[in-house]
């Protein structure tokens, strides 16, 4: 087809050098190219990313993560590298489109899709030992692209705006979310969730940054469904292994900064935070700073203890009141 839109990858990363191989591969077998936003990567993402031949890389030096300035890189190199029309998927370095997307009926409507087309697809979250998953969602994940002013407003778990024309939502193509099959990282990247939110956006409710970076932690049984081999298969007959092998770095580099931001701004703003049931002191150590001392007191600790029982129960009559309750002290 001569007319055949580029298929472009985007992918913010910083320090995800035991995923980003098989990422790389995986993307490379449904996209023409890869455009990767680097961020300070200390671990060799960088130099894995530059190496790839289908991978154009953008060095992103900002000492501070801001997710809107990422996204205008992304959209800004793949508009530079790939004229004329292209579509555009964005995924994170533990994600992947499910094996043998691109001969689907659903991509080809995503080809044939007029610009401004966006496109939604389940958002399939494996979980330990990836015999089972959850969470249903359908999210935007893809865009015919327009040449739009990208939506940087949007939250990062929505990966991408949703365009000017109506959606496309595809039933043959997924995103397998592995995160979980991954659990130490996923926690050590849920604490410095937490911080940075709660330096970005002080005026949260902190009973909210708790039940948005917990939300794994009280999972619906009757959610939980088997996973189909199908979606992985064709990745493993190539010999890419989604599941990183090399183990997790200690301290983690999302430790590290979660110390710097407590040496910064002091323990104080974090003690309605649930971060100080972790060792910090290897995190210190490579920071070089003090291990932060806890400053919670015995009420912060008891609403979080309540907070982690009543996870997966916000709707009833008695968490509602236990909600209205601790906000009249700060929650």
């Amino acid at each position: 087809m001569p007319d055949r839109p580029h298929v472009v990858c985007l992918a913010p990363v910083k320090n995800e050098a035991r995923s980003l191989p098989a990422f790389l591969a995986a993307a490379a077998t449904w996209a023409d190219g890869i455009v990767v936003v680097d961020n300070r990567s200390t671990d060799g993402s960088r130099e894995l990313a530059a190496a790839h031949p289908k991978v154009v890389l953008v060095p992103n030096d900002d000492a501070d993560y801001d997710e809107g300035r990422r996204v205008r890189l992304l959209f800004d190199a793949a508009r530079a590298e790939f004229p004329g029309p292209r579509v555009l998927v964005k995924l994170d370095a533990d994600e992947a489109l499910t094996a043998g997307a691109a001969t689907t009926a659903g991509w080809d409507a995503f080809l044939a899709a007029p610009p401004g087309t966006g496109v939604r697809m389940r958002w399939l979250n494996l979980l330990p030992g990836g015999s089972t998953w959850i969470d249903p969602a359908i999210r935007p994940f893809g865009l015919v692209d327009d040449g739009s002013e990208p939506d940087t407003s949007r939250h990062p778990r929505e990966k991408i705006h949703e365009g000017t024309a109506p959606p496309l939502v595809l039933d043959d193509v997924a995103v397998v979310h592995l995160q979980h099959l991954d659990p130490a990282n996923m926690k050590s990247k849920q604490r410095w969730y937490q911080a940075w939110n709660r330096v970005q956006s002080p005026a949260r409710r902190p009973r909210d940054v708790y039940r948005q970076f917990h939300w794994m932690d009280a999972l619906d049984p009757a959610e939980i469904v088997p996973t189909d081999p199908a979606w992985l298969a064709g990745y493993e007959e190539a010999g890419i292994a989604l599941t990183p092998v090399v183990p997790l770095p200690e301290p983690t580099w999302q430790d590290v900064e979660v110390v710097r931001l407590m040496t910064e701004h002091g323990t104080a703003p974090f003690r309605r935070t649930d971060l100080f049931d972790h060792d910090w002191r290897a995190a210190a150590a490579a920071a070089g700073c003090a291990a932060p001392v806890d400053p919670r007191g015995a009420l912060d600790r008891s609403i979080l203890r309540v907070l982690a029982r009543t996870q997966g129960r916000r709707r009833t009559a008695v968490q509602r009141v236990f909600e209205r309750a601790i906000d009249l002290v700060g929650w």
